[in-house]
């Protein structure tokens, strides 16, 4: 993160060439009186548009071109006027069509409500403020990660002086950044750097922010209320990073304003005409409430379902239709929508896999999102992705039935290939075809194989093989599983083979699961398949190529042994008890002592663990003991 340096003069000149291309186009279609050719400036910014020079706004990892940083605002709009549909379609138009503009990560949507001051008192900023505290997580749920309180051009309530006591240090917090994926990675800008965010700064709802509501409700005054809206940065301007809040109140002769900042940058007018409606309705529905109105709605000011729901319960209904809350479009389907399988079999009989009669069940939810869509808070916050990657194996057994035995086909109307060889590497090699003429590229897994001897295979497919990734495991692989015993006449087949199909080393973003869910579908549907009592699904996860922290394994385990009884809720109930799958209480439980509760741990535990839920001291002293381990 650089800090703010004046900007050399040619890009001054560059910029001015930038805005007045704007500027003219914009004049042609009576939007300014700016006008360059002419030397004319806007009159009233209250009634034009302008064009500014953004200096914190900077472009540098798209090379083909040479970025400005620029704002366009609109002129001051009453809400009963709110942008003219057609004039919002043309300024996109001029945008999108004219000119290459890119809202990149460092941009922000900033919808500026204005409210006379003959209207303001100090119940209706209290009643703001406690408005904008309970319905922040929620508005939330509209943004990318890039876009959360812990970033520098949208700083969270979390950050203001109503929840903390002293100023943020920027830089030594940036010691500790967290990076996200960089939205714009495509073929204009690909192989872009992550974005480096702030460490998140808690949910604000949590026990950490709970005197900040005694603030609001304690202030005397609307300059106190203001003040504790504000954030203060420590140390000199200019010698730390550039730096914006989520909510910024500023107040002049005639009015008090509000500007929200923390929506992404767009040029999609759909998103800009319904998140400006949202923040103006928020605010006028705020007017002509009690300063204690939504503290005593709202226990604690938490609320824990949607917007669309919370607009509702306060009479915006036609509001909260904007934002009806949307199903989650995975390609991974909904339990829901699989064929039902024998569930009540003995756990000894495989479970035939039905074929998946449609492999789009509906949009794919990784394409695109915009305001009105769901955010994928389990993908996206997700979203801390923080470069993960995973692979999978996927343990089956197909079924074998040899045509010179004559035995007759048990399911002679499906279609789907079977084993129809003696030897078990023919049987496998038809498998590995139909994979290749239908899906990603995949081999048969030779454990004899050496690491040169799986460079020269993917060489001879046209692969080069990536540094840093063993390259067995830069592509899919099928092979023999030791831990799948042949099952002989079982179902009217001669007998069922175990196999194992393993995935490549896979990034987290949508275009990997979307590898993931074709080869799902290609298995379903072009092969009968079971799986058994034995059979497992297994996924691996890294953060990057390398070793994970032994900090980062440590908040892993201390994870699962917390919450592994919710996640064998989701698994078969022999799993819990499998030797292939033992839970940790299982392993850890017998060998607790009461010198573990007693233990010294770091002074990071407390702020990770919360020792206040914890009422076992067995289970306070296994979490210390995993927080102590000193290997992994």
């Amino acid at each position: 993160m650089q800090t703010t340096a004046f900007p050399p003069y040619w890009h001054l000149l560059r910029a001015q060439w930038a805005i007045d291309q704007l500027e003219m186009a914009l004049h042609a279609s009576n939007f300014t009186t700016a006008n360059p050719r002419r030397g004319l400036k806007v009159k009233n910014e209250l009634q034009s548009w302008t064009v500014e020079y953004d200096g914190l706004i900077n472009e540098d990892q798209c090379k083909g071109y040479a970025w400005v940083g620029l704002r366009l605002k609109s002129p001051l709009f009453r809400p009963e006027t709110f942008i003219p549909g057609t004039d919002s379609k043309t300024i996109m138009d001029i945008m999108n069509k004219r000119f290459l503009a890119v809202p990149n990560a460092e941009t922000r949507l900033v919808v500026k409500v204005s409210i006379p001051k003959h209207l303001v008192s100090m119940d209706s900023i209290k009643a703001i403020v406690s408005m904008l505290w309970l319905v922040d997580p929620l508005l939330s749920d509209f943004h990318p990660a890039h876009c959360g309180p812990n970033s520098l051009y949208s700083l969270g309530l979390q950050y203001t002086n109503l929840a903390r006591d002293g100023a943020i240090d920027i830089q030594a917090e940036m010691l500790s950044a967290v990076q996200v994926e960089d939205p714009w990675n495509n073929l204009l800008s690909p192989g872009r750097k992550p974005l480096e965010l702030l460490p998140h700064p808690g949910d604000l709802g949590g026990p950490k922010y709970r005197h900040s509501i005694d603030g609001i409700l304690d202030a005397t005054s609307v300059q106190d209320l203001l003040h504790l809206m504000d954030i203060a940065i420590y140390g000199e301007q200019g010698h730390y990073p550039d730096a914006s809040p989520a909510y910024c109140f500023l107040e002049n002769k005639t009015t008090v304003a509000i500007e929200f900042s923390q929506h992404c940058g767009t040029l999609d007018m759909l998103e800009t005409s319904l998140w400006a409606i949202l923040c103006v309705k928020l605010i006028q529905h705020c007017l002509n409430k009690s300063g204690t109105f939504f503290y005593e709605s709202y226990p604690n000011l938490r609320y824990c379902s949607t917007i669309h729901d919370f607009l509702k319960e306060q009479g915006l209904g036609e509001l909260s239709k904007r934002f009806q809350p949307q199903p989650k479009h995975f390609k991974v389907p909904d339990l829901r929508y699989w064929n039902p399988v024998a569930s009540a079999a003995p756990p000894e009989e495989p479970t035939v896999i039905p074929n998946l009669p449609s492999r789009h069940l509906s949009a794919s939810h990784f394409q695109g999102s915009s305001l009105l869509t769901d955010s994928g808070e389990d993908l996206q916050k997700y979203a801390r992705n923080e470069s993960y990657y995973f692979g999978i194996e996927l343990e089956l057994y197909m079924p074998v039935l040899l045509p010179h035995e004559g035995r007759p086909d048990p399911h002679p109307n499906d279609g789907r290939e079977l084993s129809r060889a003696e030897r078990f590497p023919n049987r496998i090699a038809l498998m590995k075809e139909i994979i290749n003429s239908k899906g990603p590229l995949t081999l048969v897994w030779d454990e004899y194989f050496d690491q040169k001897s799986w460079e020269s295979k993917l060489l001879c497919h046209g692969m080069v093989p990536v540094d840093d990734i063993d390259p067995q495991y830069q592509t899919w692989t099928i092979g023999t599983d030791v831990s799948l015993r042949q099952m002989s006449e079982c179902g009217g087949y001669k007998e069922l083979n175990g196999l194992e199909i393993i995935s490549p080393v896979l990034e987290n973003t949508p275009e990997c699961w979307e590898e993931v869910l074709d080869m799902v579908f290609i298995l379903r549907n072009n092969f009968r398949l079971t799986v058994g009592k034995s059979c497992g699904f297994h996924i691996h996860v890294s953060k990057g190529t390398g070793p994970m922290l032994l900090h980062l394994v440590r908040k892993v385990y201390v994870l699962m042994y917390l919450a592994e009884n919710i996640v064998y809720l989701l698994c078969c109930p022999g799993r819990r008890k499998s030797r292939y799958a033992p839970s940790l209480a299982l392993l850890l439980e017998p060998l607790c002592t009461d010198q573990w509760s007693e233990m010294n741990v770091p002074a990071d535990f407390e702020q990770y663990i919360p020792v206040d839920k914890v009422v076992d001291r067995r289970t306070l002293g296994i979490l210390k003991k995993l927080w102590t381990a000193e290997t992994l």
